[in-house]
């Protein structure tokens, strides 16, 4: 209940103003309008927070997402780049590209426990 006093927002319980002690006369029209208030609002609230849980839930599963895609890709480069034309004329062209992965192998030295 608002205070016709000092205009202070009460909760709609309250029989004095908590701002400036004046004392509320309830009627039925201002208690049912101030209760269907206090309800929009809570709705809207629980809307709002619901909104964000969604969201921070698409953000998450998007992240999951991208890191699946990046730990499991296919790690090698692919065979043959097809490079499009310059002009209407001029053809595709073609280029083979081979990597070759070198892995040298060192023998290491293990030292001797006793």
């Amino acid at each position: 209940m608002i205070c016709p006093r000092c205009n202070f927002k009460n909760d709609a319980t309250t029989m004095y103003c908590r701002a400036c002690g004046a004392q509320i006369k309830y009627t039925d029209v201002r208690v049912k309008d101030t209760l269907k208030e206090e309800m929009e609002q809570q709705q809207a609230d629980q809307w709002e927070e619901q909104t964000r849980q969604f969201l921070v839930l698409g953000i998450c599963l998007f992240l999951i997402a991208i890191t699946w895609k990046i730990v499991f890709s296919n790690p090698d480069p692919p065979k043959c780049y097809v490079l499009p034309p310059c002009s209407d004329r001029a053809s595709y062209a073609q280029i083979k590209y081979e990597h070759q992965l070198v892995v040298e192998r060192e023998a290491l030295e293990v030292p001797k426990t006793k």
